[in-house]
Formats: structure tokens, sequence, C-alpha cells
């Protein structure tokens, strides 16, 4: 779904669904995992951290088929079409980070799980600020170069 994704959407057209990926994704994956949440404490006597990865399992939905029977229906284009894929964008978007954050549930310490998301903060943006400085300024440089050459 990612790849097809990728290769369907551009920066101008994801930039007009945010409302869609970030209002009604972050509205349907709050809500559900909330919900799901305050079942599995209250009813299932569920611990914190045993609800919380419940909750957020059970919110997600499998892009793949959604998309396929959107498409199959022909209502991918439908305003609830949109909605949906909307929805099944920022599903995938939220599930690395909680790859990331759900086994860090497990610590228990507060300080420890923050301090956690602080350095991984810290080590992407030293890893990624040279690829994208880099990108920036390096290569239209070296484009630039390679244009005005003549050669192709």
């Amino acid at each position: 779904f990612l790849c097809e994704m990728g290769l369907e959407l551009s920066f101008d057209r994801l930039k007009n669904m945010r409302r869609n990926v970030f209002g009604l994704g972050t509205a349907q994956f709050a809500v559900t995992s909330g919900v799901i949440y305050l079942f599995a404490r209250m009813v299932l006597g569920f611990n914190a951290v045993q609800a919380c990865i419940l909750g957020t399992a059970l919110s997600l939905s499998s892009s793949v088929f959604a998309l396929q029977i959107l498409d199959e229906s022909k209502e991918r284009g439908t305003i609830q079409g949109r909605s949906a894929f909307g929805i099944l964008l920022f599903q995938d978007l939220v599930v690395p980070f909680l790859l990331v954050l759900l086994p860090m549930l497990n610590a228990g310490n507060s300080s420890a799980i923050l301090a956690a998301v602080k350095n991984a903060g810290v080590n992407a943006l030293l890893a990624l600020s040279p690829i994208l400085l880099g990108g920036r300024f390096l290569l239209s440089k070296a484009f630039g170069f390679v244009a005005a050459s003549g050669n192709t």
C-alpha cells in the first residue's frame, strides 16, 4: 500500500489531503484507541500497558484490504473514499512510531522513556541533517554543473 501511495501521491496532493490524513486520521486513531483502551481497562481488567497495546493495535486496519474494497466498489474518488484513504494513510504513517514507542511502555519509568525518545530524536536529526543539507545544496550545484556542460 505504501509503495502504491508513493507512486500515486505527489506532495501537492498530500498537502490537499492534510485535513483527511491528519484530521480524520488522528480522530479515528485517537477515538478508537481510547474506546478500546477504556473497555480493556474497565471490562477486561487489563493493566494500562496491556490496554494501550490492545487499543492501538485494534485501532489500525488493513490498508491493502480496505483499498481493494474501495477500488472494487469504485468509491475511491468519492468523498467517503477520499476520507477513508486519508485515514488509511495516517494509520500507515503512525505504525513506525508505535513500533518504537510501545516497547518503551514496558520500561515503566517515565523519565527513562522520555530520555529514550529524546535520544532517538537527536540521533534522527543528526543522521538526517547531512542528507537533507547535502541534497539541498550540493546536489543542486552538481546538477547545475552537469546542465551547464551540455552533455546528456
